[in-house]
């Protein structure tokens, strides 16, 4: 769009004289105030000659000022450009027809284009043609990046009740089953299963533990052998003095003592029997070890009856008895105290099942005789069931019997009878003789202690 030169002079300049504009120069370009876009030509070709020439107009410009005004940003950014021409132009025209569809193309399995499914295509073997048949032979592995940085060290949590190794032992025995009368001697002792069969006994050294990790089972009979030693004294009468060998307490509180040993001028007093642990100390002898009930009081030349001996069974499936098991302790000699009753603990983390009978009896004490009085029975044994499941069934923890009185005493020197030895029971005091050769009875043992504890074992083993 052009202007005349009339229309766009300010009104002191158009109405001077054509002629008046006329300057010295060839050409001059002046530009208008107020009016960016409009220049001023003056060109002097054959004589002075003036004109004006408008330049053409922004289309943003609206009012055609050459200024930008608020109406005139059309887009609203704050720019005055052709972004703001849009709304001048025309409407959209119609949407043309659709052009006609291509071909299919020819699917990725389709290896000789023929359009149907071939069993060569047929990449994958799953009866369908598909893009499942399109993939290409696996690549190469790769190589191995490096590894990563070790993650934080967790804290340690507290510690948990001890595993197989150690409560049922690792199987490393195998299985065992004794099918003839036996002692056992092997020097591995953890087993997978252990068995006894009917009407075979198997002879245990005291102190034994087996270990299984499946079950203990007893149709037979188990003898657990006696261990600790009864006490004696060595002399030769007339002689006083003795050397004296006392009995071996086992797990008790103190050992069985021999008789006092002397003339006949005055009363010889027995033995005092063993003193057994309490119930509360008796439930924590879990491994009583090779001694379990003390040995019997001595006399002269004469021992004192060994103390039953320990057994200790650990399955972690099942312990069950249909048998017997006897852990007694041993009578005396003459005159002397009868052995304590031995040790028995059957555990297991399932069932712990006595269907027969299970002995821990004192020992006898021995008979008086012509120089000595008699011996004190031994204390009965301790039987302990430990596992979450118990039956008890029979158990014997009776204390040995008191040695008999029948035969008057007439030596000189003599001596009072051996007291018993204890285990769950107290051992039995021995007999005292008089001066005048009468002896005075000696007394039993005391019945032994039967424990239950409904725990699993491998929290106290």
């Amino acid at each position: 769009m052009r202007r005349t030169l009339r229309n766009a002079l300010p009104a002191r300049i158009s109405t001077m004289p054509f002629w008046s504009l006329a300057l010295s120069a060839p050409l001059l370009l002046i530009t208008l105030a107020g009016c960016p876009d409009l220049t001023l030509q003056i060109n002097d070709s054959n004589g002075v000659t003036a004109g004006l020439v408008a330049q053409e107009r922004s289309c943003w410009d609206l009012n055609e000022d050459g200024i930008g005004d608020p109406s005139e940003d059309i887009n609203g950014d704050g720019n005055f450009d052709e972004l703001d021409c849009d709304s001048h132009m025309g409407p959209a025209g119609p949407t043309g027809p659709e052009g006609p569809a291509g071909a299919d193309g020819i699917s990725c399995w389709d290896l000789d284009g023929d359009g149907q499914g071939d069993p060569e295509e047929d990449v994958n073997d799953d009866g369908a043609f598909n893009a499942l048949d399109c993939a290409g032979t696996p690549g190469a592995t790769g190589a191995t990046g490096p590894a990563g940085p070790a993650g934080p060290t967790r804290a340690t949590g507290p510690e948990g009740p001890p595993g197989d190794g150690t409560t049922y032992g690792n199987g490393s025995a195998g299985p065992k089953v004794v099918s003839v009368s036996t002692t056992l001697t092997d020097t591995d002792l953890r087993y997978t299963d252990f068995t006894i069969n009917t009407g075979i006994t198997l002879t245990v050294p005291s102190g034994a533990v087996i270990r299984c990790t499946g079950n203990f089972t007893n149709n037979g009979t188990i003898v657990v052998q006696t261990s600790a030693r009864g006490g004696t004294q060595n002399g030769t009468a007339p002689v006083v003095g003795l050397s004296d060998s006392p009995a071996h307490p086992g797990v008790t509180l103190s050992a069985a003592a021999a008789g006092e040993y002397g003339s006949n001028a005055t009363t010889r007093v027995g033995g005092a029997g063993g003193v057994a642990p309490s119930a509360f100390a008796a439930r924590y002898i879990y491994l009583p070890g090779a001694n379990a009930g003390g040995g019997g009081g001595g006399a002269r030349a004469a021992l004192g009856g060994y103390g039953g001996g320990s057994l200790v069974v650990l399955a972690q499936l099942g312990v069950v008895n249909f048998g017997t098991i006897t852990a007694n302790g041993a009578a005396g000699a003459g005159n002397c105290g009868g052995g304590g009753g031995g040790i028995v603990v059957l555990a297991s983390s399932g069932l712990v099942a006595n269907s027969g009978t299970i002995n821990a009896l004192g020992g006898n004490g021995g008979a008086s005789s012509a120089a000595a009085g008699a011996g004190g029975g031994g204390g009965g044994g301790i039987v302990h069931l430990i596992g979450p499941n118990v039956v008890p069934g029979t158990i014997n923890l009776q204390g040995g019997a008191a040695g008999s009185t029948a035969v008057s005493i007439t030596a000189d020197p003599r001596q009072g009878g051996g007291g018993g030895g204890a285990c769950g029971g107290n051992g039995g005091a021995g007999g005292s003789v008089t001066a005048a050769g009468a002896a005075s009875a000696a007394t039993a043992g005391s019945t032994g202690q039967f424990l239950t504890t409904y725990i699993d074992p491998i929290w106290l083993y």
